[in-house]
């Protein structure tokens, strides 16, 4: 027999199951020839391919089954039987309940039998059965869709083998109205830590057969499945952090977003629990990325929070943060009798309406291989998925919605899920359809059925992430006058983004390196822009220059004024020009001031941006102002000057005639 597992709700289905086999119709053709439960030697038989998908009247029903005897025995005489249940599984847990359990509990028809050639020891064989539908004793109204079990036996010698059992799909009329299926997959790295521990983590996943590349392989022919991309997983790629299989990983991705939907998170994937608990906005945003990255055009509305309860503060910060569309935790099967819950809501927060996608449980595990105790083989998970979709399509009270959702480690079989997918969009009771174009369809919102908060295991530290958002203000502060600041912070900022990965939920150890790392960052910007200290000053004259010398130790050059806030009212100031200091270098601005009075003054200097903000740290010299020197200077000298004109010209009327002087001379009288 094929592995199984009983899950939870069997249990309660076997009992419905029974009741339900008291009314069942008699099945019809010929039945199953029973066969003696001996312990089988070992041989075995598995389903590998069944089409159509969907059956219809007009349909060749093909199966193609392997059979395989591992022993040291040749088996002699072998066949391969095929039964249909005819009863139409109304409920997933009567179909779980039948898929499961090893007994009948309605009988099966015999409708194929294969007589095989002695099956040599260690050999498998491929066999092909062939019925026609209208063969099958099924009833052709549409109310008779839906999935049918098949039986698969090998028998040998009377004994029974091995049996496997899947599913038949039966639509004998198209669906009106197909359910919309949504199908999401994460496209991040669970590569953390530093950035070289990151680049050799996606150079790992990104490798041929890595992770990404089996993700994007599986997934990118298909347009109805909708990604949640990273995108410093995509530009890192595309820069070449993960050498040349990166950047054509990367190529690949952004040439298959086309026509797709996609939904970029932001940068390094966020533990957005963490952050909303801690009230601090994401280190970097989608939206502030460089204006014609190859993103540019995904949308930016979607979160995707780590395993566990969604509480309210996470979807408040959500809402708050433009991203309202908010993917729930995954909902478990409901309990038998109950229809399948609905994937889309409305949700009420004080910052708005949010929009809530609840994957199911149990579909996205059979959508990402992750029941390998339930089922054998990726053909039998397929058919199961299919057959549980078309029970959610056909429930009385089903949803309008379904979303199945893989998980961020998601690793697929690349084929086997390709094929899974186009099984799945051919199927004619759902419709794929990308998650924008019917999550407008949430309704009116209803306070939401969630604690106010809730802490996950291993989530980073609320105090240890407001520290780090006051300290990058502070950053951000001082770089908005250099030449290029998101230049300038992105180093600084990517670390912070880095450590608060949800990637890192649960590594203490790596975060706190990589949060003491961008405090040293943070502490180097923060302070990059300062006022050289010097002597106290002397203010001689009722108005002046004041000369301020500032310290560009940034990494780009930056324009700013000074204001000087003089303690005392006489003294007064005006703002500077601007000016632009060079990275490394110092630079004198001055700063006019006026003086009505004499004294000393402390004068506060303030660093400023265009927008007013304060730049640098606070700095403060003293002014010596002597405001009347100048007014009393003048008329001490021009008193003096004034005395020494007086007195030359005292001297000059003194010194009257010099005894030397001659006479003046006189005509001489004529002779007599």
């Amino acid at each position: 027999m094929a592995a199984r597992a009983v899950r939870g709700r069997v249990a309660t289905a076997l009992v419905t199951l029974c009741t339900l086999a008291l009314v069942a119709l008699p099945g019809l053709g010929v039945p199953a020839q029973a066969v003696s439960p001996e312990e089988a030697p070992g041989a075995t038989v598995a389903v590998s391919g069944l089409a159509p998908t969907a059956v219809t009247p007009e349909s060749v029903v093909t199966l193609d089954v392997a059979v395989t005897n591992p022993t040291a025995e040749e088996i002699e005489a072998p066949r391969v039987d095929l039964s249909i249940v005819r009863y139409r599984m109304s409920t997933r847990s009567v179909l779980d309940a039948w898929y499961l359990d090893d007994q009948y509990l309605v009988a099966p028809g015999l409708i194929a039998r294969e007589e095989l050639a002695p099956l040599a020891a260690g050999e498998t064989r491929s066999v092909r059965l062939t019925v026609p539908a209208e063969t099958l004793g099924l009833l052709t109204y549409p109310e008779a869709a839906g999935p049918r079990g098949l039986v698969v036996e090998l028998v040998a010698d009377g004994r029974l083998l091995d049996e496997t059992r899947t599913f038949l799909l039966w639509q004998p009329e198209p669906d009106p109205d197909p359910m919309t299926l949504g199908i999401l997959a994460p496209v991040t790295t669970q590569a953390a830590g530093t950035l070289e521990a990151r680049a050799q983590g996606l150079s790992t996943e990104m490798a041929p057969g890595g992770r990404l590349d089996a993700l994007l392989q599986a997934t990118r022919a298909q347009p109805g499945v909708t990604w949640a991309v990273d995108p410093a997983v995509v530009e890192d790629a595309a820069a070449g952090t993960a050498g040349d299989a990166g950047i054509t990983w990367a190529q690949t991705l952004v040439a298959s977003a086309e026509g797709r939907d996609v939904y970029a998170l932001d940068p390094y994937d966020p533990d957005v629990a963490a952050l909303a608990h801690a009230d601090v906005d994401a280190f970097l945003t989608t939206s502030s990325r460089t204006p014609g990255s190859a993103l540019t055009g995904w949308r930016q509305d979607l979160t995707l929070p780590g395993p566990g309860v969604v509480d309210v503060a996470t979807l408040t910060a959500a809402v708050r943060a433009g991203r309202g569309t908010v993917v729930l935790d995954p909902a478990a099967p409901p309990e038998p009798g109950l229809p399948t819950p609905p994937a889309l809501a409305a949700l009420a927060t004080s910052a708005g309406p949010a929009t809530t996608l609840t994957p199911d449980a149990e579909l996205s595990g059979l959508l990402q291989g992750a029941v390998p105790d339930v089922v054998g083989s990726a053909f039998e998970s397929r058919q199961l998925l299919l057959a549980e979709l078309a029970i959610v399509s056909l429930e009385q009270d089903g949803p309008e919605h379904l979303l199945l959702a893989a998980g961020r480690d998601w690793h697929p079989n690349a084929t086997d899920t390709a094929a899974l997918l186009d099984a799945v969009a051919q199927a004619p009771f759902v419709e794929l359809r990308p998650l924008s174009e019917w999550t407008a369809d949430a309704g009116n919102p209803f306070d939401a059925d969630a604690p106010a908060e809730a802490i996950a295991p291993g989530e980073a530290s609320s105090r240890a992430l407001r520290l780090a958002d006051e300290l990058a203000e502070d950053a951000r502060r001082v770089a908005q006058v250099a030449a290029e600041p998101d230049a300038l912070l992105e180093p600084y900022l990517t670390t912070l983004a880095a450590a608060s990965s949800l990637a890192l939920r649960g590594d203490d150890a790596v975060r706190t390196a990589l949060l003491e790392s961008a405090r040293e960052q943070g502490r180097a910007l923060a302070s990059g822009l300062s006022v050289v200290e010097g002597s106290t000053v002397n203010l001689i004259a009722a108005s002046g220059d004041l000369p301020v010398t500032l310290r560009n130790d940034l990494a780009q050059a930056v324009t700013v004024g000074v204001m000087l806030r003089p303690s005392d009212p006489r003294l007064s100031a005006e703002p500077s020009e601007r000016v632009t200091i060079e990275p490394g270098t110092t630079a004198s601005v001055t700063v006019p001031v006026t003086a009505i009075g004499s004294g000393n003054v402390d004068v506060d200097v303030q660093v400023l941006a265009d927008d007013g903000t304060v730049v640098a740290a606070p700095a403060a010299f003293t002014v010596r102002v002597r405001a009347d020197w100048e007014s009393t200077g003048t008329a001490v000298v021009g008193i003096a000057l004034a005395v020494l004109l007086v007195a030359g010209i005292a001297r000059t009327v003194r010194r009257g005639r010099s005894a030397s002087r001659m006479a003046p001379m006189r005509p001489e009288e004529d002779a007599p």
